[in-house]
């Protein structure tokens, strides 16, 4: 604290004022330092509270924000009853307003009506996961930035599964590559398991080799972290089709796809205007079962922050003024107990008004000193809590 004081000091007096009134400053606040160090503390914590709850408030914001977008995939989601509605879209706003579109689609397993088993070829590690189906074009339409894997999480690792080599590989999920220990490139066997009509339980057992080791997935929860429930490996559209057609031979493309469709994810042009996408998002709302519109999303949490941010500033401010009332007192307290050693300053020559400025110097110093180390407290633990929700979030 005292070096701070030296620094305000150096920085704002000590280029113009003379060092007699410096060198008083200077005594003056070793000689108060108990005292002040109450008035101190009361306006240091008092700002580094409000700060620490402005920053966390913030980054909560953020961190729904961010959740929202790795929940839908994308910042334009929607979901309809029908296939037809899709096609509406793919026909009328494609790719003059719509640039691109993608679809999610969701677990094979409870379709399947199977099981599904990994494990390395020691067979010492297992574990029970769900097939989920990737569409080509995924990570170039929904938001790539939160799309973490390695070796690289580059968004056209997705179109690796749709070459030759890549329809025997897949990408695991965090807990999975954590269960198997698995590397990129490493081989994993997959045990399918189906109840069938005639002959009961089947079996079939496949090798796929590893793609990626996938961290956050847009989209899809289940290829984090903290997913509680059994984890999702991705695989290609068309290898998924060779395992459903091993467990129902009687399901066509169309409607194993239309099964597992979970909605679309939209990206607009931007060379639409506003009219053009007001009108996909009337579409949208009036026949959607569900959406989620980012930019609606981001207004409200924009007049959300312009709120808060008053609250924040008016909470400051009435806590900086009530804390200007234990600085009046314990400059007081000073100035009457050095009431002799004033006496000898005026005696000596020093002129009224400058002792009235060494006294308003050294109260401008305990604030200034105050304000910045409080700020420095709470931007340190305001910042430190929100790299522990992020680490937590596990976001790219």
């Amino acid at each position: 604290v005292h070096m701070v004081q030296k620094c305000i000091i150096l920085v704002l007096f000590s280029w113009w004022e003379r060092p007699l009134r410096l060198t008083i400053l200077v005594k003056n606040l070793r000689a108060h330092k108990r005292r002040n160090e109450k008035t101190y503390h009361l306006y240091s914590l008092s700002l580094a509270f409000i700060l620490m709850i402005a920053i966390i408030y913030r980054v909560q914001i953020d961190s729904i924000a961010l959740q929202l977008l790795a929940t839908h995939g994308g910042k334009h989601f929607v979901k309809f009853d029908s296939l037809d509605s899709y096609l509406y879209i793919e026909h009328e706003f494609m790719p003059h307003i719509v640039q691109q579109m993608t679809f999610t689609y969701g677990w094979a397993t409870p379709d399947l009506k199977a099981t599904h088993t990994v494990f390395d070829f020691s067979k010492i590690y297992t574990q029970s996961v769900n097939l989920v189906p990737v569409a080509p074009n995924y990570l170039h339409v929904a938001e790539s930035a939160l799309f973490s894997a390695a070796p690289t999480s580059s968004p056209y690792l997705v179109d690796e599964l749709y070459t030759a080599k890549g329809s025997q590989t897949a990408m695991l999920g965090h807990r999975v590559s954590t269960a198997l220990h698995t590397q990129p490139s490493d081989r994993i066997i997959l045990d399918l398991r189906h109840q069938d009509v005639d002959t009961g339980e089947a079996a079939r057992l496949t090798t796929l080799s590893v793609l990626a080791n996938v961290n956050v997935f847009p989209g899809n929860p289940a290829f984090g972290k903290f997913y509680e429930h059994s984890p999702d490996i991705a695989v290609s559209l068309p290898a998924l089709l060779r395992y459903y057609d091993y467990a129902n031979k009687n399901a066509s493309m169309e409607d194993t796809m239309q099964s597992l469709l979970n909605g679309a994810i939209l990206r607009f042009a931007e060379s639409a205007n506003e009219s053009d996408v007001t009108k996909v998002k009337e579409y949208i709302f009036e026949y959607a079962e569900k959406s989620f519109d980012f930019d609606s999303f981001s207004k409200l949490q924009a007049q959300s922050n312009s709120i808060m941010n008053i609250v924040f500033f008016v909470s400051c401010a009435i806590a900086l003024f009530l804390c200007l009332f234990s600085v009046i007192s314990s400059m007081y307290v000073n100035i009457y107990e050095q009431s002799k050693e004033i006496a000898i300053l005026r005696a000596i020559g020093i002129d009224k008004m400058s002792t009235y400025r060494i006294y308003l110097y050294e109260a401008t110093v305990l604030i200034l000193s105050s304000c910045l180390m409080g700020i420095f407290e709470g931007l340190v633990v305001g910042f430190t809590l929100s790299a522990q929700v992020q680490i937590y979030a596990s976001y790219p």
